[in-house]
Order: structure tokens, then C-alpha cells, then sequence
């Protein structure tokens, strides 16, 4: 039953110029860091301004710009992973010394 009645929900509508389409829904949680690579917002320029003037929206934006930014940020992470690793390997130590 269920299946005829969207069959014919479908038909109806496709014979009439529509089409079915899956819009993304855009929520409130933020997941796998997905809120740093994307900027919703309800506010909207003027309509004689470009969406550039959007300084809220520019300054969300996380895209590195030059290669220089992504070295730089590769070089970060690095430091970060050498750092952390420096500090394992230090609490290993001292758990060994202490007979942990």
C-alpha cells in the first residue's frame, strides 16, 4: 500500500514538471569539524553589495590561501606530533624508573 501511494505521489507530481530531489539538511550540531569548513549564516548583503562584503562570512572561512599558509601549517602540526610524542616518551621513562 505504502509503496503504491508514493509511486503514485511520484508520478503525479514528475507529470507535472516537478522533480524529486535529496537538499542537505543543515543543522545545529557540528560534526567531524564540519562547522570549520562551512559558514551558514541568515544574514545577507544588500542586494547592490557583493557577497565578498560579508565579513563574517569571509573571516569563518578556514581555506588556506597560499603555499606558504600550508607549509606553515604542516610545520605546526609536526611541532605539535614531535611535542607530543617528546612528552609519551618521558612519562614512559619515568613510569620505567619508578617500576611502574
Amino acid at each position: 500500500m505504502r509503496n503504491n501511494l508514493a509511486y503514485a505521489t511520484h508520478i503525479f507530481f514528475q507529470n507535472r514538471g516537478f522533480q524529486y530531489i535529496h537538499t542537505p539538511i543543515i543543522t545545529a550540531s557540528d560534526c567531524e569539524g564540519a562547522g570549520e569548513m562551512f559558514a551558514v549564516t541568515t544574514t545577507l548583503p544588500q542586494p547592490h553589495e557583493p557577497i565578498k562584503s560579508m565579513t563574517a562570512l569571509l573571516s569563518h572561512t578556514k581555506t588556506p590561501k597560499s603555499e606558504e599558509e600550508l607549509k606553515a601549517i604542516a610545520d605546526t602540526k609536526a611541532l605539535k606530533d614531535q611535542q607530543k610524542k617528546e612528552a609519551e616518551d618521558l612519562i614512559a621513562a619515568e613510569d620505567l624508573a619508578s617500576g611502574k
